[in-house]
């Protein structure tokens, strides 16, 4: 452990010791100005997340359907993980205690993930963890929380051999028993020989399916009660206080802007096309400044994890902001790759994604600022409209630098499977069968 670990322990205590102080010390009016400044809306009491995922096993051991109703939770939120929270022995109450300790794993987790190796790394690491997204986890303490600390352990567990990357892909199917996207990380057994992925792959999928059979009535449910990702003609000056992120809204406000229904697909089918070449281009040039071995290295692994669980969720639904959380697994390995780039305008590039990354993490508060900022004009008073122009600016860059990420966390992602010994043997396999063809093609001439 250096001292620039030391260091970012010591400020991410102290500066999360003394945001719990002020609620321990009944400072309340001064948490939640200081939480709100800084672009986090609190409620009540903190841990409300645990709290609602607590609840449901506590009103389920009562007799209650927690997919109709929920009691045991003041907001009444219905079941919206998986229902293998309802086994879970703890009460609403015990929210407290495990915001605490799920709070202070991540807390310690933190360095060992980042772990700076220089001023320069040690800045991005305090501007991360300081975070709007990484406060707004903490102080809700969603169980992002806890699947972010199972997946730091197991950049520690993958450098132990085999059985240290198999009891980490128990620990991703885990975490995807308990909020489905860690289901997407067994890609990562691709790294192992092709015999032994392709038995371990056939394994998963049949206990993924066996789980989601199971389980399938309440997931149908579950489904149901999710929200809508839907924008309509109300939201397209007001899109900026989104607090979500997805692959969907920036198509779905120029649909609902233009009143224009195929103006939608048409951007997202662009918006797919584009960033997916650039993606495949860029991975090319990411494998060749990396080896196969990189990708068992704590930086590379973690760097991997971060993009599978972005990609995966910028694609699949809209996730609330504090999911930007596993961008803290990103940072080190867009550094590390930029430190490697034989180009200047390819080290420009990382840079530039080490950046917006940042900015994603903050945006929140920017976001904050802004609206206050509209709040203060009249919007009937002449020239009054012209001051969304703004918003939508904001709004419009923000999903530009998701897509520009999503793009490059893809890249990383391709990367890795180009190189994986599962990979590998598909592509010699394709090239095998296509020189195969190659040489049974009988000319025409010839067969004239």
């Amino acid at each position: 452990m250096t001292r620039y670990v030391v260091v970012l322990f010591l400020v991410t205590l102290c500066f999360y010791g003394a945001i719990c102080a002020l609620w321990l010390l009944g400072q309340h009016a001064a948490y939640y100005e200081f939480l709100r400044a800084l672009g986090v809306q609190p409620w009540q009491q903190p841990f409300l997340d645990l709290r609602g995922a607590l609840s449901w096993g506590e009103c389920h051991r009562r007799g209650i359907d927690v997919l109709a109703t929920n009691p045991c939770d003041p907001l009444n939120r219905l079941l919206n993980y998986t229902p293998l929270l309802l086994v879970l022995p703890l009460h609403a109450a015990d929210s407290v205690v495990g915001g605490l300790v799920q709070d202070t794993a991540f807390l310690i987790a933190v360095p060992l993930v980042l772990r700076p190796r220089s001023l320069e790394e040690l800045a991005l690491a305090i501007i991360a963890c300081l975070s709007t997204v990484t406060i707004y986890a903490l102080e809700r303490a969603n169980l992002d929380v806890l699947i972010f600390f199972l997946l730091a352990l197991t950049g520690l567990l993958s450098a132990r051999g085999r059985i240290g990357r198999v009891i980490a892909y128990a620990v991703y199917s885990l975490g995807g028993a308990l909020k489905i996207y860690p289901f997407a990380l067994l890609i990562i057994v691709a790294r192992e020989a092709p015999r032994i992925a392709l038995a371990l792959g056939a394994l998963f999928i049949v206990l993924i399916a066996f789980f989601f059979a199971y389980y399938w009535s309440d997931f149908t449910i579950i489904a149901s009660l999710l929200p809508p990702i839907a924008m309509d003609a109300s939201d397209i000056y007001s899109a900026y206080r989104f607090d979500n992120f997805s692959a969907y809204l920036l198509p779905m406000w120029l649909a609902a802007w233009s009143s224009h229904p195929a103006a939608g697909p048409l951007l997202f089918l662009a918006l797919v096309a584009g960033p997916g070449a650039f993606s495949l281009w860029l991975a090319h040039r990411i494998r060749s400044i990396t080896t196969g071995t990189d990708w068992d290295h704590r930086i590379f692994h973690f760097a991997l994890i971060g993009s599978i669980v972005l990609t995966g969720c910028f694609f699949a639904q809209s996730n609330m902001t504090y999911r930007v959380v596993f961008a803290l697994f990103l940072i080190p390995g867009l550094v590390e790759l930029r430190n490697r780039a034989d180009h200047g305008w390819l080290k420009r590039l990382f840079s530039v994604a080490v950046w917006l990354t940042l900015w994603c993490m903050w945006r929140e508060m920017f976001g904050s600022w802004l609206e206050k900022l509209l709040a203060t004009v009249d919007h009937s008073a002449p020239g009054g409209a012209s001051v969304r122009l703004p918003a939508v600016a904001f709004f419009a860059v923000r999903e530009f630098v998701w897509w520009f990420l999503v793009s490059v966390m893809l890249a990383i992602v391709l990367a890795f499977v180009l190189a994986s010994p599962l990979g590998q043997a598909a592509n010699a396999a394709i090239h095998q069968h296509f020189k195969y063809v190659r040489k049974c093609r009988v000319p025409i001439s010839r067969a004239s």
